[in-house]
């Protein structure tokens, strides 16, 4: 994304020469970061052939592949996890305080991919137990045999639902994780279980585990507003930090739910040098 932000025109690009015709499209970018995800999933190296079979366009896959490649080095170097735990050594934060513009860029970047992926992770999770509650308060009321059967037909009626809208291919990936993670439930010694609070006690369980999530990637945000805050000077790498946060679907759905004081503080006083900016450009439209 901050490399799309830099050079948004190689979003699309579709260019014919003597070689023939290269092309780049939102497609293949989509398909990139899918097989990215995989190969770090994998520890596998990422280099300029593979983004250039999604990629079709020479100049523009070199220079994405040499930005992920600079992406990973301060990656390693500016210990992106110390800074989310808030434990930035004196050597480091001198580091970014002395660093370039491009630098800085490139870390805000590397910040944010960190944190909307901790925050992706909390949001599908979420979602998950959203959909789990549903088909278990259709149970709820119900004990002994009853209660066994309702949660196995419930399961059944869910499962045969899920299916017919995996198969029609009407599901997006959050959807895909919140069914399967409620199918995932329901099984073993639930599916048997024969006492609602059991069950209750299992769910509150995954509650729990989704709540220390949330703690941990606040922790997280703060701790990121904090260290940009400290090592630069300048307000260009804040407004960057807080204008992604309120563009990104995962970010901003995140902070509406849960919220994040420092994420409000600092947009409020960007709000507020906006509307400076904009009754200072009126004030002159008046003048003669």
């Amino acid at each position: 994304l901050n490399f799309l932000d830099q050079k948004p025109e190689f979003f699309y690009s579709v260019t014919t020469s003597i070689d023939g015709k290269s092309f780049v499209t939102p497609r293949g970018w989509e398909d990139l970061s899918d097989m990215m995800r995989l190969y770090e999933l994998h520890d596998i190296q990422i280099d300029y052939d593979l983004v250039y079979q999604y990629l079709q366009n020479s100049k523009i896959a070199r220079e994405f592949a040499t930005y992920y490649e600079l992406f990973n080095r301060y990656k390693k170097e500016y210990q992106i996890e110390s800074i989310f735990s808030g434990e930035v050594s004196e050597s480091l934060m001198e580091k970014a305080k002395e660093s370039s513009f491009d630098e800085r860029l490139a870390v805000v970047g590397m910040l944010l991919d960190e944190i909307t992926a901790k925050i992706r992770k909390v949001n599908f999770f979420d979602r998950g137990i959203q959909e789990l509650r549903a088909l278990l308060k259709q149970a709820k009321g119900y004990e002994g045999k009853e209660l066994q059967t309702k949660i196995q037909e419930e399961k059944r009626a869910y499962e045969e639902d899920f299916e017919q809208k995996k198969t029609a291919g009407s599901l997006n990936n959050e959807e895909l994780y919140a069914k399967e993670f409620a199918l995932n439930f329901l099984t073993g010694s639930i599916l048997e279980e024969q006492n609602f609070s059991v069950i209750q006690k299992a769910y509150m369980e995954k509650v729990a585990e989704l709540k220390e999530l949330i703690a941990h990637t606040n922790t997280s945000l703060q701790e990121a507003f904090r260290f940009i805050e400290q090592a630069y000077d300048g307000d260009q790498e804040m407004v960057l930090f807080v204008t992604e946060l309120t563009v990104g679907s995962h970010c901003s759905y995140y902070i509406s739910r849960y919220g994040s004081e420092e994420y409000f503080k600092y947009n409020k006083e960007l709000l507020l040098e906006e509307r400076k900016m904009d009754l200072k450009g009126k004030i002159s439209e008046l003048e003669l």
